[in-house]
């Protein structure tokens, strides 16, 4: 009486076969409870209408005649009508759904550990070539830090001069030539060198 099985299907997936447990929505959960409680209301819809339907007896001790339309009604006068067992209750789902939930945490828990672990190993590589590479680079280097400014003479030279000629820039020529010239050859020994 209006009560259809759904057509839907839902295939899921676990990617993890540690838990074996199926995450369900809220919505999916309501949509069963009301299945259920339409199911019973209409159990119990079907127990009123018996009731109304049955006539007081003629025979003045309350049986109904073995002919009635009711069909296995018992001597005492009632329908038998078969309810359907309740298989959990409030308590019991509640308590069922605590444990699975406490189950999702353990198994949530035990995969956040493990991607914990994981970050670890990759960040303790990552610092050791880290490490490694700054080792390196140091290694490579430690000739070149010796190496001085170059002319520092001739830079002597050339302040010397502008501060003695503020206003005749042309006058520091001459050490502004011997200052390029020996930097160019400072810079011919150093790709010489390849440091």
């Amino acid at each position: 009486m209006g009560a259809k099985q759904s057509a839907h299907k839902l295939t899921v997936v676990n990617d993890e076969a540690e838990g074996n447990v199926i995450q369900v929505s809220n919505a999916i959960v309501q949509r069963l409870t009301e299945g259920l409680k339409q199911t019973s209301n209409q159990s119990g819809n079907a127990d009123v209408r018996v009731q109304h339907s049955r006539k007081p007896s003629v025979s003045g001790e309350g049986e109904i005649p073995v002919n009635s339309p009711q069909g296995n009604v018992p001597a005492s006068g009632y329908s038998s009508f078969h309810y359907p067992e309740y298989t959990i209750t409030a308590l019991q789902m509640q308590k069922q759904k605590e444990a699975e939930i406490d189950d999702l945490d353990a198994y949530w828990g035990k995969r956040l550990l493990n991607l914990e672990m994981k970050h670890e190993k990759i960040n303790s590589i990552l610092q050791n070539e880290y490490n490694k590479a700054v080792v390196d680079y140091k290694s490579e280097k430690k000739g070149c830090n010796e190496i001085m400014v170059p002319c520092m003479e001739n830079t002597k030279k050339i302040a010397k001069c502008y501060q003695d000629h503020p206003h005749q820039a042309l006058e520091c020529a001459p050490f502004v030539k011997e200052f390029a010239s020996c930097v160019d050859e400072c810079r011919t020994k150093i790709i010489a060198s390849r440091c």
